[in-house]
């Protein structure tokens, strides 16, 4: 491996490069924030679509003015991500066209690699978007793209911490499985089934054509570019192929990231989120489930950043919006996007972007339901404990119940027999006075 890499200094140096960039923003902005997120969990201070607050913003405000600074608010909390995304992209695009196999043959292999990739990143969906951008057009697989897209938003380990401390039992749980589910099992099956195109258009017929283990990663191309080449040379080559895979990025996925923060910011402030919680029907089935068709498209529309799902669904919840609906928000608000839409539509097809999207829809009506019954079964448990502590309870004291009321003539005859009668007492005393009782 050593000899390998010394022959192919290409290959070190943007490892390198790409080791730098990651470490750099997950030790320096992206888990220390994190981290200050989860400890102040609900109580934090929000602003429509970011905790960044570069213009304040009233209700009282006119419409326009809300919508602009929201936009302005919203890229400054995106901010480092967006950079993070970018920078990562171009990275990933270096590094991948240094290698002779950038996927595995089964799709389910691909899929599982994307969120390896994926969960240790720690970024907002709108920060994934670009890394999903560069991946797939370095020659990633289109389950390895997707699942990694997917995954960084919604796995990282302080993410899960929150869910587990700001949601009850069977809510994070839901958001967990059903976010398991979608990536592991509905990529491949959605791959096969309608993204067949797609998944062949990304594919190495190379691969597909050899016989031996699946698993078997083959790092260089047969002749080693760059090999026996100077350090000078491949520096510079270096260099030059990540500003061009950079300037790639950026012509592509920036115009996209603005509009999709100027259509969230249009979103955020006409939907009526202080009343939204009152608003929502129960005890319908027909207007619940349209209802939760609703939130969750309000929710996969909504590009917003990491962690904001969760305080935003914890918030909702405390005000008493049913689980079911705070559910359908939990699993797509910060699973997939507006932006995230755009990429897909712009880089890979309109058919992968639209069926991704409904899908995500449909999964977040499913975790709805599921955490609906979940609530239904809680609060079952808590009658049926209270009932039993009721039932053991020692038996109260028997209180005699009052007689009948007399009738008036003898009640009035037992009060004038029980009336006071003064009577005259003598005392004697030195001035000779009398006290009469």
């Amino acid at each position: 491996m050593i000899q390998a890499l010394n022959a192919n200094k290409r290959m070190l140096l943007a490892v390198l490069i790409t080791l730098a960039v990651g470490m750099n923003f997950w030790i320096g902005s992206r888990y220390p924030n994190l981290n200050e997120k989860a400890y102040m969990g609900g109580e934090m201070q929000l602003d429509a679509l970011g905790f960044d607050v570069v213009i304040e913003v009233s209700k009282d405000d006119p419409l326009y003015f809300r919508i602009a600074a929201t936009t302005v608010n919203w890229v400054k909390t995106n901010r480092n991500g967006m950079i993070f995304g970018i920078m990562m992209a171009a990275c990933l695009m270096t590094v991948m066209s240094l290698f002779k196999r950038r996927n595995f043959v089964g799709s389910f292999a691909n899929t599982a690699m994307g969120a390896i990739v994926g969960t240790p990143l720690g970024v907002c969906v709108n920060c994934a978007a670009p890394i999903a951008r560069g991946m797939h057009s370095a020659g990633a697989r289109l389950e390895t793209t997707l699942a990694m897209m997917l995954s960084s938003p919604t796995l990282n380990v302080i993410v899960l911490t929150m869910l587990f401390a700001l949601f009850p039992w069977y809510m994070a749980l839901t958001k967990i499985g059903v976010t398991l589910l979608f990536i592991l099992v509905g990529i491949p099956l959605l791959s096969r089934y309608f993204f067949k195109e797609e998944v062949m258009a990304t594919s190495d017929a190379r691969i597909m054509k050899q016989t031996e283990n699946p698993f078997e990663w083959s790092m260089y191309e047969e002749d080693a570019p760059g090999e026996g080449e100077s350090w000078f040379a491949s520096i510079l080559w270096v260099g030059m192929t990540y500003l061009k895979h950079l300037w790639l990025i950026v012509k592509t996925t920036v115009p996209l990231m603005l509009l999709a923060g100027l259509l969230g910011a249009i979103a955020i402030s006409v939907m009526p989120w202080n009343s939204l919680s009152s608003m929502m029907p129960v005890g319908n089935a027909a207007l619940m489930l349209g209802s939760l068709f609703v939130i969750a498209a309000v929710g996969i529309f909504l590009p917003c950043p990491i962690t904001f799902d969760v305080i935003v669904a914890s918030v909702l919840l405390s005000a008493g919006m049913p689980a079911s609906y705070v559910m359908a928000l939990l699993f797509t608000l910060g699973i997939y996007s507006v932006y995230s839409f755009g990429i897909v539509w712009t880089a890979i097809s309109r058919n992968v972007a639209i069926v991704l999207t409904v899908g995500l829809i449909v999964m977040g009506v499913v975790a709805g339901y599921v955490a609906g019954f979940g609530e239904n079964y809680e609060r079952q448990k808590l009658q049926t404990l209270a009932l039993s502590i009721l039932q053991g309870a020692p038996e109260a004291p028997k209180i005699d119940a009052p007689k009948a009321p007399r009738a008036g003539s003898e009640l009035v005859a037992a009060l004038a027999a029980a009336r006071l009668e003064p009577e005259s007492y003598a005392i004697d005393a030195p001035a000779g006075i009398t006290v009469d009782r």
